[in-house]
């Protein structure tokens, strides 16, 4: 047995192939029929029309879009509440149960309250209505006003679903399930 001639090559990045993927499933992303299939598709304590429907009415209380609630749920553990291994963030918007997860937050809140998904949209939307009360331009721009909501600008690289394209694709996504179930 001799040496593979045929060395395997690495790509020297997937971006073409996530790029034309997201060329061909853009048309699709949004629609009644997606969000329905997401909806069956996606397992979580709750169901997404459920977790869909409570998001955009704590949005409402709050006076800020649902799309802005639902595309970072959406982007922080896709509607299903999980935490990550190694990620020090909890509940449905990862929220730190160590520190304030947001300078509206009186405390840190417990493990059991970074799950609950009522207190933690409560906590996202009052952060945001402040960052919207503090700096009015963030209205006009959905990215930046997640992005310095969850306090992720500086770390874009490590956030995937944060990045301008990934986060336009999730408030695609979002939309198709608002008009849907919110």
């Amino acid at each position: 047995m001799g040496a593979d001639p045929y060395k395997p090559v690495a790509p020297r990045s997937y971006e073409a192939l996530r790029d034309a993927g997201r060329r061909v499933l853009w048309p699709v992303l949004g629609t009644r029929p997606w969000a329905r299939a997401f909806a069956a598709a996606t397992r979580g304590p709750l169901s997404v029309p459920e977790v869909v429907a409570r998001l955009c009415a704590a949005a409402r209380q709050a006076g800020i879009p649902p799309l802005l609630v639902v595309g970072v749920a959406l982007a922080e553990t896709g509607l299903r509440g999980t935490d990550e291994q190694g990620n020090l963030g909890r509940g449905w918007f990862q929220m730190f149960v160590h520190q304030k997860p947001y300078p509206t937050s009186e405390r840190a809140p417990t493990v059991e309250e970074a799950h609950d998904l009522d207190y933690s949209a409560t906590e996202f939307c009052r952060a945001a209505a402040h960052r919207a009360n503090y700096d009015p331009s963030v209205r006009r721009d959905l990215w930046r006003w997640a992005v310095e909501t969850q306090g992720v600008a500086r770390f874009l690289d490590n956030n995937v679903p944060y990045q301008p394209p990934n986060f336009a694709t999730l408030l695609r996504e979002a939309d198709g399930l608002i008009r849907e179930f919110g």
